[in-house]
């Protein structure tokens, strides 16, 4: 008989914290799973951790093999998998142990839901939490989809669990997008699925050095813009120039700041986007005072002290556009919290 969950987690240079990872898992107050786990270029203290798990724990699969990358041990883990659903985990993180209950109990009573994450708390290499540094992303599918037109991380892939017949109309993990490769799975399983995630800190992602996140920042943006590319033409149905795109993300995420030269780019995308979600993706009409007040807050996050009058205007006529009410609200909350200085700036130097 088939296990209902295949756990997958790819394992590289992670000694030091392999333990407690497999530890989290095998106390999972699920039991009905099988673990697989993929091992690239594996020490002998790798093997002798895993094998002494294995050797009590039946459910535990290896596969040790040369250096083939996360991309690489993912697929193969999925190929093997022979569970309902797939539950990912990392060698350096640590499960709450009520999350595949959580996960499976939420599935099992949403059939149109194909991926579920969690709310994640970060800690250190000794395993000390930081409260001011987790992760709670939106809730509703509505909300995920939008923002994943903005945002590289909108499900935290090590804790997910998706259906695993997802697979079987797509061609997994792309390895052209290594260290995105999750990203860009969702932004082609979002046009087939819906996601969701449990607000329930249900996993810990521990932040050290060798962690991706660390290691590869630049390359994750610069691929993220190629995945923001192919959705904006999706959602558009039309192309999209590949550098305007940049620009319109850069100066969002306040790598660059808005001027004469980009607030008509983004003033018009940001009103394309939305006509054209709201037309074609929006499942819940419910949803999109949520996505409104989103798009304000967007637009006040571009609203810098040396910005000029006119980009200045310019971007609060944006947001009176999307909803007059929310952007007033907005304006008196940035004064109230003490940001009035912003506005006199902009017009001092006017």
């Amino acid at each position: 008989m088939n296990p209902y969950v295949t756990v997958v987690m790819p394992v590289y240079n992670a000694d030091e914290y392999l333990g407690e990872a497999i530890d989290s898992i095998l106390n999972q107050t699920f039991k009905d799973f099988e673990f697989i786990i993929i091992c690239d270029d594996p020490s002998s203290k790798t093997r002798e951790i895993i094998n002494l798990y294995q050797n009590s724990d039946d459910r535990i699969k290896v596969i040790y093999q040369k250096k083939e990358g996360l991309v690489s041990a993912l697929n193969k883990g999925i190929s093997m998998a022979k569970g309902k659903y797939i539950a990912r985990m990392d060698a350096d993180d640590i499960s709450d142990p009520f999350r595949f209950e959580k996960q499976v109990n939420f599935l099992e009573l949403h059939p149109d839901v194909g991926v579920i994450g969690t709310y994640m708390k970060e800690i250190d290499e000794n395993g000390n939490p930081n409260p001011l540094s987790t992760f709670e992303p939106p809730k509703e599918h509505d909300l995920i989809a939008w923002r994943m037109l903005f945002d590289c991380c909108v499900v935290a892939h090590p804790t997910v669990m998706l259906r695993k017949t997802l697979f079987d109309g797509i061609d997994g993990y792309n390895p052209h997008f290594i260290h995105v490769e999750d990203s860009e799975l969702w932004s082609r399983l979002v046009f087939i699925t819906q996601f969701s995630n449990l607000p329930e800190f249900l996993f810990s992602r521990r932040w050290h050095k060798n962690s991706i996140c660390n290691q590869y920042a630049d390359i994750q943006m610069e691929k993220s813009i190629l995945i923001r590319h192919k959705l904006f033409e999706k959602i558009l149905q039309k192309g999209v120039d590949e550098k305007d795109v940049k620009t319109f993300l850069n100066a969002r995420n306040q790598k660059e700041f808005v001027n004469a030269k980009n607030v008509l780019l983004i003033e018009t995308l940001m009103q394309e986007l939305f006509r054209a979600f709201k037309k074609n993706s929006l499942k819940n009409k419910k949803n999109l005072p949520k996505i409104r007040r989103d798009i304000i807050n967007q637009l006040f996050n571009l609203i810098h002290p040396s910005m000029g009058f006119l980009e200045f205007f310019s971007i609060i006529k944006i947001a009176l556009k999307i909803d007059l009410i929310m952007t007033f609200y907005k304006i008196i909350q940035v004064i109230y919290r003490h940001n009035i200085h912003i506005f006199m700036r902009i017009i001092r130097r006017n």
